[in-house]
């Protein structure tokens, strides 16, 4: 059921960003003929400004060439994901606890600290673009990137080993920050 859901999901979005791509008389899609379409349906708002195709999974291909035959990586699958966005990092610490006959214990804590990936832009970098069609960039911007960082955080405090309380940071959100 959710893959026919996500077929129809992508495929209306297609639609409507080849529309974009026959008003510019071209016959390819390009990226902002899909930022086009999306900006254009309220129900795809969701989408604006920070969703990308992160891949997940590889596969290759053996592809016929004049020259004999090259072997080319191919994507296989790939998720709807924020272009700054978590990941699940775990690590493990030792937590002394008291058992219910009183005794103390050594126990392995597993805690996800999590890690940030991905990238951040600030927009369109083209200060100048062609006057004939718009596509083509004459002056960009200097480097104006934000870089992807934790946002909020949820701490786990215990007794460790020695005897010492200890509180460890995990990431809960990442976001870009300029």
């Amino acid at each position: 059921m959710s893959s026919k859901a996500q077929e129809l999901f992508v495929e209306t979005i297609a639609k409507d960003a080849y529309v974009y791509a026959q008003q510019g008389k071209r016959k390819t899609l390009q990226r902002k003929d899909l930022d086009n379409a999306i900006e254009a349906i309220d129900e795809f708002a969701f989408l604006e400004g920070g969703l990308s195709c992160v891949p997940t999974k590889f596969s290759s291909a053996l592809v016929k060439t004049p020259h004999g035959g090259e072997v080319v990586q191919t994507l296989e699958n790939c998720e709807m994901k924020e272009k700054c966005y978590r990941i699940s990092q775990v690590e493990h610490y030792y937590e002394i606890v008291q058992s219910s006959a009183g005794h103390r214990e050594e126990r392995l804590k597993e805690i996800d600290v999590g890690r940030c990936l991905g990238s951040c832009s600030s927009g369109d970098h083209c200060l100048l673009r062609e006057a004939q069609d718009g596509e083509q960039c004459l002056v960009w911007a200097g480097s104006a990137r934000s870089r992807c960082a934790p946002h909020s955080y949820d701490e786990h405090t215990f007794r460790s080993r020695g005897g010492r309380i200890r509180t460890v940071v995990a990431i809960r959100r990442c976001q870009c920050r300029g």
